[in-house]
């Protein structure tokens, strides 16, 4: 049903664009959530504060706690806005043996890991940043396998072409669309929007 969807722009467009309504809004809640928990954290030191100088603690302990406050609130706040992202691409067809799928991860921008899957049960296995290249003079970057097996990937408008040193290997992935379809399936807040947002995060992270 996905792959008529996508033959048609406007019902594309449209679909995506509900989603990415949906994907902001858990955004949103999130925020409110870490919102009432700072909240939380802050009445609770104050009725802690409240309660010691009732009994006449002295004002170094009661700036201590206020300072631990700021200092606990500001850890929490740094931790929680961390912002992991993934862009995922695939080659074959999804469900078949035939399926390849690519994963790169950041975290505050920063590369955050990268995975291969493959196959019906998309088995999972994780690869080795190897840093920025070149091959057949075109710009790339590296990942390696646990059996040492390189991989050269080159962003090509906004897909990836795939290919190691023999050449033997070579395909193109396209981004992979991660989330539900006709309202069944899970939502991927951490998933990039599109494949522009996937080139972007490929681009700034992995060609650095």
């Amino acid at each position: 049903m996905f792959e008529i969807i996508k033959r048609h722009p406007a019902l594309y467009n449209e679909v995506v664009n509900v989603q990415r309504f949906k994907t902001n809004l858990c955004k949103v809640f999130k925020e409110l959530v870490l919102g009432f928990k700072l909240l939380l954290i802050s009445y609770e030191s104050y009725i802690s504060i409240k309660v010691d100088t009732s009994l006449k603690i002295s004002s170094d302990t009661i700036m201590k706690k206020l300072i631990f406050l700021i200092i606990s609130t500001l850890l929490i706040g740094k931790v929680s806005n961390a912002q992991t992202r993934v862009a995922g691409y695939s080659a074959g067809k999804p469900g078949t043996d035939q399926y390849e799928h690519l994963e790169f991860r950041t975290k505050d921008g920063k590369r955050n890991g990268a995975s291969y899957a493959y196959g019906k049960n998309r088995n999972e296995v994780k690869l080795k940043y190897l840093g920025k290249s070149q091959t057949n003079g075109d710009t790339c970057f590296k990942v390696q396998f646990t059996t040492n097996y390189i991989l050269y990937i080159v962003p090509k408008e906004l897909k990836l072409k795939v290919t190691d040193k023999s050449g033997n290997y070579n395909k193109t992935f396209s981004w992979e669309y991660e989330g539900p379809v006709n309202g069944i399936g899970t939502y991927c807040d951490v998933c990039v929007e599109d494949d522009k947002d996937a080139m972007k995060l490929i681009r700034s992270s992995y060609l650095k």
